[in-house]
């Protein structure tokens, strides 16, 4: 599957798509949380999938097999007659026909009279997969889920999407900054601790989250009233909490290095560390007197809440230079870029948007693809990308 896996998504879209193409199948994520919203099939019963219903396989996807032996006709459908078509849903699942060329004038039982007693029976090209008893209920509720960019109120409509028992782990969570006296960050979703700069210790940071997932040590030498020394810093990884914790090996307290930086990472789909990290969302209350700061703003909505004399001193980062190229003949990257207008509907397929994708070419917009500029106030170093001017990680310092 590693060729046939391609991420549909734009800079102001409020979803991410992951594509299987070999299967055709879509898997609908929320872009903020990258929490998965909905499967949908297209195509269906023309690729190596089975479908099974109750433990048995399902051999025929036409309509009077659907509607009248596998879930029988307790739930009507309804009818687009936009594009042209018919959607019957049950709790969880819905299949659409397509019935152009029957009378879609007709009323609904009229009309579901009329594809029973069909002499050429209709073939479901799509079905979709939900959480909700019907998919117009599902469709709302994961509207809910994108149209609202509080993360606090994100959070309670994703937990109404799922039970409680499958609700997704560190998924959702999000980190809470306070730059007032010492720096810190909360991060409740993950047990409960709370990250100060030169106060918590490796020891107990390594109790409450665990062992890292990598780790690097960091020389940087320095110089002090004409003499140099080293510095060494301790990198720990955490790619499934979507942290990077620094340590000064040198700087002690209980016999334990002692927390110099924090980053926090927001896996945006156009950086070149997307999928390394898990996203961690997060918001700093006391950047500025008043105003709160969220990961998913546009860098240039934050510019406009700090002093007019720093819009433009931003630093270039060029991650191109030691990073993967996706179009080196050598490269391992399995992603292509795409063309995508985010267009969200009910009624229609994203199958619709995902076959018109432009081929990718190295044009004047995929020079800027993954590159970063600089930006640091008060106590934090923003990563920004140019594409988009999106935010790719925040360091506390």
């Amino acid at each position: 599957m590693h060729n046939d896996i391609r991420f549909i998504y734009a800079n102001d879209s409020k979803t991410t798509i992951l594509q299987l193409t070999k299967l055709n199948i879509n898997l609908v994520f929320d872009a903020c949380s990258h929490v998965l919203l909905l499967i949908e099939i297209n195509q269906v019963g023309t690729y190596g999938v089975e479908y099974k219903y109750k433990g048995e396989s399902m051999s025929s996807f036409h309509f009077k097999h659907i509607y009248n032996k596998i879930f029988g006709p307790t739930y009507p459908g309804t009818k687009d007659e936009a594009s042209k078509s018919y959607r019957l849903s049950y709790p969880g699942i819905a299949f659409l026909f397509n019935i152009e060329g029957v009378a879609l004038n007709q009323g609904s039982d009229d009309l579901i009279r009329t594809l029973n007693n069909n002499n050429y029976d209709i073939n479901c090209y799509s079905i979709t997969i939900f959480k909700g008893d019907s998919w117009h209920e599902g469709a709302q509720k994961i509207r809910d889920v994108i149209e609202d960019t509080n993360m606090t109120n994100k959070v309670r409509h994703l937990s109404e999407l799922f039970p409680s028992n499958h609700a997704p782990q560190n998924t959702i969570g999000y980190a809470s900054v306070d730059l007032q006296a010492r720096p810190s960050v909360s991060i409740p979703e993950y047990a409960q601790i709370t990250l100060v700069i030169g106060v918590s210790t490796m020891q107990e940071v390594t109790s409450k989250l665990g062992p890292p997932d990598d780790t690097l040590l960091k020389y940087r030498e320095i110089s002090s009233y004409g003499s140099k020394g080293i510095k060494i810093y301790k990198i720990h990884n955490y790619f499934r909490y979507g942290l990077d914790l620094i340590y000064v090996l040198d700087e002690i307290k209980n016999g334990s290095s002692i927390l110099a930086k924090i980053t926090i990472h927001c896996n945006v789909e156009n950086s070149l560390e997307f999928l390394k990290y898990e996203k961690l969302n997060f918001k700093i209350e006391s950047l500025t007197s008043t105003d709160t700061v969220y990961s998913h703003q546009r860098f240039d909505e934050i510019q406009m809440l700090l002093p007019r004399e720093l819009k433009n001193k931003f630093v270039f980062l060029n991650r191109k230079e030691y990073e993967i190229n996706s179009f080196s003949i050598n490269s391992d990257n399995a992603f292509e870029v795409i063309d995508y207008e985010d267009n969200f509907d009910s009624s229609t397929s994203v199958e619709d948007e995902s076959t018109s994708s432009a081929n990718a070419e190295e044009n004047e917009e995929y020079k800027n693809w993954g590159l970063t500029k600089l930006f640091g106030y008060g106590r934090c170093l923003f990563e920004i990308l140019i594409d988009g001017n999106r935010i790719s990680s925040i360091t506390i310092v």
